[in-house]
């Protein structure tokens, strides 16, 4: 080994390349890297949805949802699915294990659903991912004096076009407002005498605007393409289109209806503080660097405003994921220099030498750019995870540089010339810097037995860490070794006279730390030397510690993942079906009204935004829920809000919103790492009446739970629905089939889409409807017609006289949970952490108060934070496990990793102390530092062991080389603990977006490792005595 340290040594030119060309690669990596918020996490679920258009909720369970259960119900990792069957639409949910290939799974369940048997009308199902990153990048909203059509079309040909030919941005979709369609409203009186019907005019329309290809013709050397083309150019064009012509004259559309351009019937009302807008969702590619494509975007918004259509327009920025982003980052680049800093300053405390620390410093920057270059070659992203991870190394990146450097300075002291300490001290110490590394880094081998969201949130930091402490090794072995010798020329000249200026100015602050480490050197080595006498008692101590304190993580507490407090949060609104959209527009005006009064008033809302007639769907490309009886209010916080000016304000706001009458409310935020609700019961039974009764006897006994809040049993609400009841005797006295009448029935209620005509520059419906359709009565559709295709004339028969028409209730929408039906209740934690809440409401649910058909089960975040934190324990479990492999193969003893291993518990009652005292429950986060503690509390042990082992073997007894190892160690122990302590403070004091994700981790870390290293110093010299007596040191040595 001290061959190859010399032979390093020897040629500092080529470590001086190698490093530079490391840390430019790395500079250059860093700008390449993507820039995210969060990592790639792979989210296990996949979403169905098939259209079955005008289908009750009944026939889209029976013809659709059941199909399509039967068929995707048995792939291949799939854990469970869950159905909705509404009004024409299936969705069913599918829920696989977090370690399914998810592009396999998605084409899996492609190829079951091209085998599905489905109705004749019914679309493609679709297959949609759940992913945070899909939602829209950015949120712009279009307001100014003009109407909504206007801004709509103002929108769509003009902005959306500009901004999607923006590097970057995948597509915009535009929101508010109605698109249009052509409406050719057809008199039925006039279609009754003239014997039409809704059909006819509809395929005659449809036969005249026609652009098809029919062929080649070949004319000796010249080839043509033969196209049939007669495409409507404009509305005179179809109203002159003819329907009929014969001997009593030529009938055209227009003799029997009108045509024109109107919104279509599914409109979306959007507003900004209270204005008609319209908005405008921008997605990114999946692989474009979000805060470069936001950059490029405020280019291109800044440019629009000088454009002369938009004027007296404005665009109004409601969300920018990037800016979050943008946030975040420079938080965590921020506490980490800052943790970078502070691991200066303990160093100069320690060292009480500027250039010695420079030399160590050194290794951080050298450190972080070789993690970039590894990030890039491994496809990392720049995100708050990853950063988070190289922000959590930042204090151990000068570890095995602090150790290297204190065994060539001692060996300095005793007189030993400067190369010959250079190999020599490296050499001594570098088994056990080399030893600590892998420990640190082996406990992530665990990783891969790590399931559920832990798992996606621990990969990107396991992996960071590794890179930077693998660099930082190479830089303690190879850069400092190197630097220090060629550094003692330094001394002299400008450079060496600034360095000298610097220590006279610190001397006092490093003289007066310098006595006090000194003082607390001899009590420690007094100390140890009674210690060593009674080597049993302090581990039996340490272990009383353990007895006490580990039983108290049960009380701790648990929970997922903590909440990110981005500043936005919404609400949303769903009354009764079958709620008209213009009195949805009053609820949710009322509730703006409200927001308003409070943001006069002084509380931090930065501006509000309404949708009513839509649901956003989260993390999913595609169009939200369209019902006229849902909305939602979005709010965004001003920067200077924090976590509890937003809990007062939503306190406010949901005190004052139950002031609207029949107006029910629910809080949302933003999501990131899950897609359930906190608390969420199922509730199965087959009959609808029984499970919605029992759904709510659940819901009432959950709203006496204690710390719950927006307590809702999603029990689907009954709406009117008028049942046609033909004759069957005489629609086959007619030669009628019933499909030919719903078929008449259903072209006279909503029309038929005959094509579609270019306006705009972009192609809309052509809708044939009979004149008030949407506006009718009971008595009035009684009366509607039914054509009779087999007679001569066409006569003309009345619903009524084929059968009849009466009211009935239906439901607005019908769930299954593994295929048996299944009503949700839900709640949000209000003061309580999950798993306590999660354990109210389990004893609640206890006794018989349900039918006997009916079954309750917890589901919701505590099935995705059993599982997470179940495997997260086997990691950890593994962890301590794979540390005793490579202590035994370092130390070539099976006894002697026992000591450093006790290190370990101590650690972790650390950090149970300090999730005690701080109030932290035990979580995902919490768990990821726990192991991570693991790999970093054996370090000290690990060099205290290894210099006893070597002062062994020059003839002293286990004794004696405890006694003066401990003496020699307790310099470099204190300052390597002191280093990765203060390097891990800022993250732990919380600051900045984003903070919620670092702080459970780094708390964990900085108190485990401050109580392990007090306990280290004590523990490890007695357990080493108590493991090895005198007689055993030829063995051991």
């Amino acid at each position: 080994m001290e061959a190859f340290l010399r032979n390093i040594i020897r040629k500092p030119v080529s470590v001086a390349m190698v490093t530079l060309a490391a840390v430019t690669f790395g500079l250059l990596s860093v700008q390449r890297l993507p820039v995210e918020l969060l990592p790639d996490i792979n989210y296990p679920t996949l979403t169905v949805q098939t259209e079955l258009p005008d289908a009750s909720p009944q026939e889209v369970e029976q013809l659709v949802t059941n199909s399509i259960e039967e068929v995707v119900g048995v792939s291949q990792g799939l854990l469970r699915y869950v159905s909705t069957s509404r009004a024409g639409v299936s969705e069913v949910v599918l829920e696989f294990s977090w370690d399914t290939d998810m592009q396999r799974a998605s084409l899996d369940v492609r190829e079951k659903l091209d085998l599905v048997n489905l109705p004749d009308d019914a679309r493609a199902p679709l297959v949609f991912r759940f992913d945070p990153s899909l939602d829209p990048m950015t949120r712009l909203a279009l307001t100014g004096p003009r109407s909504i059509p206007d801004l709509r079309k103002l929108a769509e040909l003009k902005i959306k076009r500009r901004l999607e030919t923006v590097t970057g941005v995948a597509a915009a979709r535009v929101t508010g407002g109605a698109e249009d369609e052509v409406l050719v409203d057809l008199d039925p009186q006039k279609l009754e005498v003239l014997g039409l019907d809704v059909t006819s005019v509809s395929r005659r329309i449809s036969q005249e605007n026609v652009n098809r290809s029919g062929g080649e013709i070949r004319d000796r050397q010249t080839a043509y393409r033969l196209r049939t083309v007669k495409e409507f150019k404009s509305l005179e064009d179809i109203e002159n289109v003819v329907v009929r012509q014969g001997q009593s004259g030529t009938v055209r559309v227009k003799d029997i209806g009108s045509v024109a351009i109107v919104p279509r019937d599914d409109e979306i009302l959007v507003r900004v503080d209270g204005k008609p807008a319209v908005q405008i969702d921008l997605y990114k590619e999946g692989d474009a660097n979000a805060v470069n494509v936001a950059k490029a975007l405020r280019t291109r918004l800044s440019d629009l405003e000088d454009d002369r259509e938009l004027e007296g327009c404005q665009l109004v920025v409601l969300s920018d994921q990037a800016r979050f982003i943008e946030e975040s980052i420079e938080s965590v680049q921020s506490t980490a220099l800052m943790g970078a800093l502070l691991a200066a300053l303990v160093l100069y405390v320690f060292l009480r030498n500027m250039l010695s620390t420079l030399t160590i410093a050194l290794s951080i920057p050298v450190s972080v750019a070789v993690t970039f270059l590894l990030m890039e070659l491994t496809g990392i992203s720049l995100n708050v995870l990853s950063l988070g991870g190289l922000a959590l190394g930042i204090g151990m990146l000068v570890d095995n540089s602090v150790v290297v450097l204190e065994s060539i300075q001692r060996l300095r002291e005793e007189g030993m010339d400067d190369r010959e300490a250079v190999s020599k001290g490296t050499g001594q110490v570098l088994g056990g810097i080399v030893a600590s590394t892998i420990t640190t880094i082996a406990v992530f081998l665990p990783l891969i037995f790590v399931k559920g969201i832990g798992g996606e949130i621990f990969r990107d930091q396991a992996l960071t860490v590794t890179y930077s402490l693998i660099a930082s090794l190479f830089v303690a072995a190879t850069v400092i070794p190197t630097v220090v010798l060629k550094g003692s020329g330094l001394s002299v000249g400008l450079f060496g006279k600034l360095i000298k200026v610097i220590d006279r100015i610190l001397s006092p602050f490093a003289l007066l730390f310098t006595w006090l480490l000194d003082g607390a050197q001899r009590l420690y080595v007094n100390t140890l030397g009674a210690l060593l006498k009674m080597p049993w008692g302090a581990p039996t101590l340490a272990l009383a510690l353990c007895i006490v304190v580990l039983p108290k993580a049960e009380d701790l507490g648990t929970e997922l993942v903590p909440d990110l407090y981005q500043g936005q949060f919404h609400f949303d609104v769903e009354l009764a079906e079958g709620t008209p959209l213009e009195e949805t527009d009053r609820k949710v005006a009322a509730m703006e009204t409200i927001v308003s009064d409070l943001k006069a008033e002084g509380y931090p809302i930065e501006l509000f935004t309404s949708t009513v007639g839509e649901s956003p769907v989260l993390g999913e490309v595609q169009s939200g829920e369209r019902r006229e009886h849902i909305a939602r209010l979005s709010l965004g916080l001003t920067g200077v809000a924090s976590r509890e000016d937003e809990a007062r304000l939503i306190s406010k706001l949901e005190e004052r919103f139950r002031m609207i009458p029949d107006c029910p409310v629910t809080l949302g935020r933003p999501s990131l790492f899950t897609f359930r609700d906190p608390i969420e019961v199922e509730v199965f039974d087959e009959d609808l009446e029984v499970l919605r009764e029992s759904a709510l006897s659940v819901g009432d006994r959950m709203s006496l739970v204690a710390g719950l809040t927006d307590v809702i049993a999603r029990v689907p609400d009954q709406v009117p629905e008028i049942h046609v009841r033909m004759d069957p005797y005489r629609l086959s006295a007619y030669n009628l089939s019933l499909g030919q009448v719903a078929d008449g029935l259903r072209s006279r209620g909503i029309g038929e889409i005959a094509t579609q005509y270019r306006y705009a520059e972009k192609p809309i419906d052509i809708r044939v409807r009979i004149e008030g359709a949407l506006d009718r009565t009971l008595e009035e559709a009684s009366q509607d017609a039914v054509s009779r295709t087999d007679s001569e004339n066409g006569a003309i028969l009345r619903v009524a006289s084929l059968g009849r028409l009466e009211e009935a209730l239906g439901p607005v929408e019908i769930r299954r949970v593994g295929g048996e039906r299944s009503v949700s209740v839900t709640a949000r934690t209000d003061g309580v952490d999950l798993g306590t809440a999660t354990a109210n409401v389990s004893d609640a649910l206890q006794g018989r108060f349900l039918p006997p058909t009916t079954t309750a089960k917890l589901s919701g975040q505590n099935l995705e934070m059993s599982e997470s934190l179940q495997s997260l324990a086997m990691a950890l479990a593994l962890a301590v496990f794979v540390v005793y492999l490579v202590l035994a193969s370092t130390f070539e003893s099976l006894k002697l990793p026992f000591i450093v291993i006790l290190t370990v518990p101590l650690g972790i009652c650390g950090a149970v102390m300090a999730m005690w005292i701080t109030g932290i429950p035990l979580g995902v986060l919490s768990m990821i530092g726990v192991i991570l503690l693991c790999g970093i509390v054996v370090n000290n042990g690990i060099i205290y062991v290894s210099r006893i082992q070597q002062l062994q073997s020059t003839g002293l007894n286990p004794t004696q080389a405890t006694h003066r190892a401990g003496s020699e160690r307790l310099r470099p122990i204190l300052i390597t603990s002191a280093t990765t302590i203060l390097g891990l403070l800022p993250l732990a004091l919380g600051f900045g977006p984003g903070a919620e994700l670092r702080k459970p981790l780094a708390i964990t870390v900085v108190w485990g490792l401050a109580v392990a290293t007090m306990l280290t110093l004590v523990v490890i010299p007695s357990g080493y005595r108590a493991l090895v007596s005198d007689s055993e040191e030829a063995e051991v040595a």
